[in-house]
């Protein structure tokens, strides 16, 4: 009995060894396959992040704005696609560019762009609302919204005296950035002798300035001087010296006019209308022939030209060679279809460019605020001018903007100039290639 009792314990024991081993295994292979599920899983879901990161387009920047001063009280940028969809609108503070980004492949080759300046006057209570909207523009572009007067370094003033001019006519003081005011002119007549007195005239430190006046038989003479601060100067117009051209300029009765000759001094492709020595200045109107002037010796030159009659006006402006010759065209047909600024349609003769239109209105509240809204916009000559609704908030943020109460005020068609996406580039980051030729009619009477 103990024999068999023995046994049996051992028997028990060996089968309860061999279940505590098998049943291990189990339970480990069963773990194991729990494990490697999850461990599959987890694989899996980290792989499938990760196509996901690779895939996600990165934003792509499709117009800069960039400003580097803040003359308005505030001032936004609105941009819309083509179609009138509104992609995005900001406010420029003055941090730096300005960048509008979108996912690349939602990004349509034209947009459209508005500035909207805003202006709270001295008074307190008046208004000025100015919008300017170029359409038609590629993305990726840059608007630089800088000033570019070229002025230099005001030093201080001089005074200038001109004696025994014979039919004297006007005078012009100019550097070869910018056409001077004196503080002060006077003129006095001796023997029919005029002798003219310039005085605080603005001096700017290393600039050569010219002193043209115009005198006998509509002649213009001129003379160089490097003026130094506080010094006055008295000469002789017959020490001043004659141009080496003369070119007179037919001009039909007219309401006004002005005619304006200059040079460079390099013939670099930016250059622009302010910058050059000027060479004459002439403005008035009715008929006549004034002679326009020409200094040899210039890489290249500028020309223009503006003349008003009644119900429109001709405008011809170049840099590159002298104009010698210039006829001004007759009147072309023009007839407005719709004057909507959201809309505005017209039928002429002439295959414009590109064109400008600007829209006003003003009026006073009764509180006695003074509120004007300004609206102007470039846009492709050949197609109708269509440009869109502001965002909401905006409308609501200046509630004195006279949307609804615009006035078309002029239509200006370039037939010579740029395309449209360089008429921006030249408008905004004065970025100019080549020599410059501007051909335009003004309509302002409907």
């Amino acid at each position: 009995m103990t024999l068999k009792s023995d046994n049996l314990k051992q028997l028990n024991m060996k089968f309860f060894k061999n279940f505590i081993l098998v049943f291990s295994l189990v339970l480990t292979f069963g773990c194991t396959k729990e494990d490697e599920v999850k461990t599959e899983k987890i694989i899996d879901e980290e792989q499938n992040e990760e196509v996901e990161t690779v895939e996600e387009p990165e934003p792509f920047v499709y117009f800069t704005y960039n400003a580097t001063a803040l003359n308005d009280s505030e001032r936004w940028i609105i941009v819309y696609d083509s179609d009138g969809n509104l992609l995005d609108y900001k406010q420029d503070l003055l941090e730096g560019p300005m960048t509008f980004t979108a996912h690349k492949d939602s990004i349509p080759e034209k947009i459209n762009i508005t500035k909207l300046s805003y202006n709270k006057f001295n008074d307190g209570i008046s208004e000025g609302h100015r919008l300017l909207t170029f359409t038609d523009i590629d993305d990726n572009s840059v608007w630089n919204d800088n000033n570019y007067n070229i002025t230099g370094n005001l030093i201080g003033t001089f005074n200038f005296q001109v004696r025994n001019i014979t039919e004297y006519e006007a005078f012009q003081i100019s550097t070869p950035y910018n056409i001077l005011r004196p503080g002060e002119f006077s003129s006095e007549s001796n023997d029919n002798k005029i002798t003219l007195q310039l005085t605080n005239i603005p001096l700017y430190e290393n600039m050569e300035y010219w002193i043209n006046v115009r005198g006998e038989n509509g002649r213009t003479k001129f003379l160089k001087l490097s003026p130094a601060n506080g010094e006055s100067y008295i000469h002789d117009f017959n020490d001043f010296l004659e141009f080496d051209e003369y070119v007179p300029i037919n001009l039909p009765s007219n309401q006004f006019y002005i005619l304006q000759s200059g040079g460079f001094s390099s013939n670099e492709s930016n250059t622009y209308w302010g910058d050059g020595q000027s060479f004459s200045e002439f403005f008035g109107n009715g008929e006549g022939m004034p002679e326009n002037s020409f200094l040899n010796g210039y890489d290249c030159y500028k020309f223009g030209l503006g003349i008003s009659f009644i119900d429109y006006s001709y405008g011809y402006y170049k840099i590159g060679d002298k104009v010698l010759d210039i006829t001004i065209p007759e009147k072309a047909s023009f007839t407005m279809v719709s004057q909507d600024i959201y809309n505005l349609e017209f039928v002429t003769e002439l295959n414009p460019v590109t064109k400008t239109t600007r829209h006003n209105s003003e009026k006073t509240n009764e509180e006695g605020a003074y509120l004007t809204t300004d609206w102007e916009v470039f846009s492709t000559g050949s197609k109708t001018q269509q440009i869109y609704e502001l965002p909401n908030e905006l409308i609501e943020r200046f509630p004195n903007m006279e949307l609804e109460d615009l006035n078309l005020n002029t239509v200006i068609l370039y037939t010579q100039g740029y395309e449209q996406q360089q008429f921006f580039i030249d408008k905004t980051s004065k970025i100019r290639t080549g020599n410059f030729i501007s051909e335009n009619y003004t309509f302002n009477k409907f």
